[in-house]
């Protein structure tokens, strides 16, 4: 398979499908920064970062990863298995969230930042693990427009919520996204529900667990060090440097993000949508190097457009509250670029069942990042931080990549 016919026949038809839902949703959170910016102060993106940041290191655990196999197997019974495994993990660990947050606040253990907020953490909980499956069902089937529209009705209730219940300082934004996230799960719900006339057999849906028991041994560990790797340095930040950088840090990470992430799931569940078949036929590494061209193609202008312009814009788009926010874009476009590129290339170890290799890599990332953050930690200085943060980033993200290639 030749780089046209890659473009022809799958990337940039079933990217494009996917990726016009996610650009509609990520458009309508770029048009709501200005306003919450100006009703939100950084201190308050600061604490909401704190709970994004707790919410996306436990909902990696949540299904304990058997989301992933759902798009694998040819046989539907085993993918309905697979998801159920999934939601019974889900509804757990969301059981298990609550009776430790019980647990926090009898002992008055909680900062008084996230004292007003923490209870709704077993619910975002919950949602996000169902977002999750649903996400993978629907990749399976390769029903992307449905995806998108799930991921646009979403965007517009978090932003509707969060505008509207400004006056409840950090609690509207962390309130705001948890409301938005459930409405949005409530109105596709039924899109969870399949093989409704299959009784389920516990001997079957044991064997499935087993068969696919790499993905809780390696796939989860693997997709926790990446998490913490991606979420732990607003933990850093909040911590070292406060509230304040932290919320720069937070916003500006989400907007560096936003074209990433339009084009980032977008390729990466299209890539996974066809790898599988492509390594029936022996031809993974090829449609794999193609499809890299592809990113980088993709991801080019992005980075000349944020590396020259973006410490203009994101001061007009910002306020003169959130100085400070510029110079760290310029570094944070580097590693996101990086991440990009690498992100749907790193899902080759899964299919080709190497697991314990992306473990590996994933902790030598993350590791990394830390020592990034680090560095400007002992130094006192955060622009320090977040620039050795971008380039070991960087550099551990490309030499996963081509190990990634190397085993396709």
């Amino acid at each position: 398979m030749n780089l046209k016919n890659v473009i022809r026949n799958i990337s940039f038809r079933e990217i494009g499908t996917v990726a016009f839902g996610a650009t509609i949703s990520q458009i309508l959170i770029v048009v709501s920064i200005p306003l919450l910016t100006r009703l939100y102060p950084p201190e308050n993106f600061g604490a909401y970062s704190i709970y994004t940041s707790v919410i996306a290191i436990i909902s990696v655990v949540c299904t304990l990863r058997y989301e992933l196999a759902i798009p694998i197997p040819k046989s539907e019974l085993k993918a309905h298995y697979l998801m159920v495994l999934s939601l019974t993990s889900t509804i757990l660990i969301s059981s298990l969230t609550f009776f430790m947050v019980l647990v926090l606040q009898v002992l008055d253990v909680l900062p008084t930042l996230m004292s007003g907020v923490i209870w709704l953490l077993p619910l975002s909980v919950l949602i996000v693990g169902l977002y999750q499956v649903l996400t993978y069902q629907l990749i399976r089937q390769k029903k992307f427009k449905a995806l998108s529209r799930y991921r646009v009705t979403q965007s517009i209730f978090i932003v509707v919520f969060q505008l509207v219940l400004f006056k409840f300082s950090q609690l509207g934004l962390v309130a705001g996204q948890t409301l938005g996230q459930t409405c949005s799960m409530l109105m596709h719900r039924d899109k969870i529900i399949t093989h409704k006339k299959n009784r389920l057999s516990i001997r079957r849906l044991i064997s499935v667990s087993r068969e696919f028991r790499k993905f809780p041994y390696y796939s989860l560990p693997t997709s926790l060090v990446n998490s913490a790797g991606q979420h732990l340095p607003s933990l850093i930040i909040a911590a070292v440097f406060g509230a304040k950088s932290a919320g720069i840090y937070f916003l500006t990470t989400k907007l560096v993000s936003l074209p990433i992430r339009v084009l980032g799931s977008a390729v990466s569940n299209v890539f996974i949508a066809n790898a599988r078949e492509q390594k029936e036929i022996n031809n993974l590494r090829k449609f794999s190097l193609n499809y890299l061209a592809i990113l980088i193609f993709i991801i080019f202008p992005v980075v000349v457009i944020a590396t020259f312009f973006g410490e203009g814009l994101i001061t007009l788009m910002l306020g003169d509250e959130w100085s400070g926010a510029g110079e760290v874009l310029k570094w944070l476009i580097i590693i996101g670029a990086c991440q990009f590129i690498t992100s749907p290339i790193g899902q080759i170890l899964m299919i080709r069942d190497k697991q314990e290799t992306g473990l590996f890599w994933q902790v030598i990332l993350s590791t990394l990042k830390i020592c990034g953050l680090m560095i400007g930690a002992y130094h006192d200085d955060f622009i320090l931080g977040i620039i050795c943060y971008s380039l070991l980033g960087s550099a551990g993200y490309l030499i996963f990549l081509m190990v990634s290639i190397k085993n396709a």
